[in-house]
């Protein structure tokens, strides 16, 4: 059984943005494509399952879909929901959806592969700079890490992003982060079960059905517990 532990998001336009650069012209010029004078194919919803089952979203939130209208050749396509929107990346001359995507407010042209993401939240950090380059998200920035209560931080000037398709331009310095929650987790032991983990049941739970693909790539050992003694916790990085 899968348990989910973040909130659920429902589909709204109220928070859809158009492609209206505020960032400097010349961090867009940086990163230059020249636009592709073609007609997009008809997009194929069923190569990305999170593509497939924001369909109506994204066919309602993305009225013109003939043209491309970021990175030269590719159509960058907003699915706004109740507390972020979600961009997903379509190669115009396939009309397949690249398995990526970023969350935010974004702004792009169409003849740049740079694009300005800033969350979505109540107060927002610092706008984050990403590209598109060999079919993947490059984080290019990364906002300084806030000191919680008795952690060590270390704090990076850039650091690797997560998620799927997502690679970093400089490796961060390492920082024993987790040294302040060794008493903490000693407070609640758990014995190890030395069985081996069943076949996870990625039915038995809509969501973990939905990211079946990407809880099999981020997480390959499934064979033992590693956490709670006889559970598994599985990662399923969106960014």
């Amino acid at each position: 059984m899968f348990k989910l532990l973040s909130g659920l998001l429902l589909v709204s336009s109220a928070l859809a943005q158009s492609p209206a650069p505020t960032t400097a012209s010349d961090d867009f010029q940086k990163y230059p494509t020249p636009i592709e004078n073609i007609t997009c194919k008809k997009l194929d919803y069923g190569s990305y399952t999170y593509a497939e089952n924001a369909r109506n979203s994204l066919i309602h939130s993305n009225p013109d879909l003939t043209h491309p209208n970021f990175a030269g050749k590719y159509l960058l396509l907003t699915n706004p929901m109740l507390f972020d929107t979600d961009w997903f990346v379509a190669d115009c001359k396939t009309g397949r959806f690249f398995h990526d995507r970023v969350s935010g407010k974004v702004q792009f042209k169409a003849d740049s592969s740079l694009i300005v993401v800033t969350e979505i939240t109540k107060v927002p950090p610092p706008p984050q700079q990403m590209t598109w380059s060999n079919e993947q998200w490059i984080k290019l920035t990364l906002n300084d890490v806030p000191k919680a209560d008795g952690l060590k931080t270390a704090a990076p000037v850039s650091a690797p992003a997560t998620g799927p398709g997502v690679s970093a331009v400089t490796q961060a310095p390492q920082g024993d982060v987790f040294s302040g929650y060794e008493k903490e987790f000693a407070k609640y032991p758990a014995t190890v079960s030395e069985v081996k983990c069943k076949d996870a049941d990625f039915t038995s739970y809509f969501y973990a059905q939905n990211a079946k693909e990407n809880l099999i790539k981020n997480n390959p050992k499934r064979d033992l517990p590693n956490f709670s003694g006889h559970y598994l916790l599985l990662e399923h990085p969106m960014w």
